[in-house]
């Protein structure tokens, strides 16, 4: 409730949100976040969703295909960030 809360109030003011997924443990939580948001019906019409990937993770190719599928199938335009070396030393140095 927290997020969608959020989201509709971005929607209101017409700024844009984006989703980080800031550490591996929790990208998977990140995208079904994501999921939810893109068949919300109160969200419809409005594109100011967003997801930030972390380049250096092996799993980028798949998060990209799997949110251009998202997109698809919910016939919504979402805003990619990618970014590099963000979370490098929490991440991989560990």
């Amino acid at each position: 409730p927290r997020l969608l809360s959020l989201t509709l109030q971005a929607k209101q003011y017409d700024i844009g949100i984006n989703i980080d997924a800031e550490e591996a443990d929790r990208l998977e939580i990140s995208l079904d976040l994501l999921e939810k948001l893109c068949f919300e019906p109160e969200l419809a019409g409005w594109n100011g969703i967003g997801f930030v990937i972390q380049a250096y993770q092996k799993r980028c190719p798949l998060v990209i295909d799997y949110i251009i599928d998202l997109a698809r199938r919910s016939r919504r335009r979402l805003m990619i960030r990618l970014v590099k070396g963000a979370y490098w030393d929490s991440e991989i140095k560990r």
